[in-house]
């Protein structure tokens, strides 16, 4: 995908992933912490605006804890190479 930037650091159990993507109106970036299977931190970061300006911390809220094999995505943040 053009603009796109990843980077992945993996031990047993636990994954760190890292995205930017740059739009032609900004950059984005996100950020997971994936431990046994979950994500335990979301971060999502750029050059955008988000509308009400609590969005952000909600979806990220939202997203922390999330299990990843519920979401149907075997392997998810996991499989990152």
């Amino acid at each position: 995908m053009d603009g796109l930037v990843s980077a992945c650091v993996s031990t047993p159990g636990l994954h760190v992933h890292a995205a930017d993507h740059k739009a032609p109106a900004g950059l984005v970036r996100v950020t997971t912490v994936v431990c046994d299977g979950s994500l335990d931190d979301v971060t999502i970061a750029g050059d955008f605006t988000l509308l009400p300006q609590d969005a952000l911390a909600v979806l990220e809220a939202r997203l922390d804890g999330l299990n990843q094999i519920a979401r149907g995505q075997p392997g998810g943040v996991d499989a990152c190479v």
